[in-house]
């Protein structure tokens, strides 16, 4: 009889264990009695209140019922700002910068800064473009340095001074790349 009285306690302990784990597993809507998981109607352009009130109702009023087509209707995209803007604009330039430094089209990488520093004075507030461009033009002085003496010789003492002090300042992208161009004499855009 004790033994039977030990296997009901463990077997109803086992259900109600069940029973705890399911309700937490399972989602709000399904741990009410008897409901059934519906999403909410969206109504296009009306924005998202609580309970499903729209803006100017008085609580307790429904949105207004709509088919299933509306729930998976077409959805706004994220706005584009002109912050968004000018950080794609930069971007491109940046971009535009690091392709010509890699084919070694100093030129056209020295105006493209001279873009970028233009950009920069537009916008005073803007540090890390300012910090960006300082370390494109230090790989290209260093590059342009070595094209000039040749990859052997040492390059000079200044530039080797404000890439250390670059270095020792920044933590951009370009801090790599001053690195690997200045102090270790390596080719831009060529990694290992």
């Amino acid at each position: 009889m004790k033994n039977l009285y030990w296997g009901l306690s463990l077997l109803l302990a086992i259900v109600a264990f069940g029973a705890a784990w399911g309700a937490l597993r399972s989602g709000p809507s399904e741990r009410q009695a008897g409901a059934i998981s519906r999403p909410e109607p969206r109504v296009p352009g009306a924005k998202s209140h609580p309970r499903g009130q729209i803006e100017g109702q008085p609580r307790g009023v429904d949105e207004p019922s709509s088919s299933e087509d509306d729930i998976d209707g077409p959805r706004r995209p994220h706005p584009i700002t002109p912050l968004h803007e000018t950080m794609a604009e930069r971007r491109e330039l940046l971009g535009a910068v690091q392709s010509a430094l890699a084919g070694g089209e100093y030129e056209k990488a020295r105006a493209l800064l001279g873009e970028a520093s233009g950009m920069q004075r537009a916008d005073a507030d803007e540090s890390t473009l300012a910090a960006a461009v300082r370390g494109y033009r230090l790989i290209l002085d260093c590059l342009e340095a070595r094209a000039a003496v040749g990859a052997a010789r040492e390059l000079p003492h200044d530039l080797l001074e404000d890439s250390r002090k670059y270095l020792d300042e920044q933590r951009l992208p370009p801090r790599r790349d001053v690195r690997r161009v200045c102090l270790e004499g390596r080719p831009f855009g060529r990694r290992g």
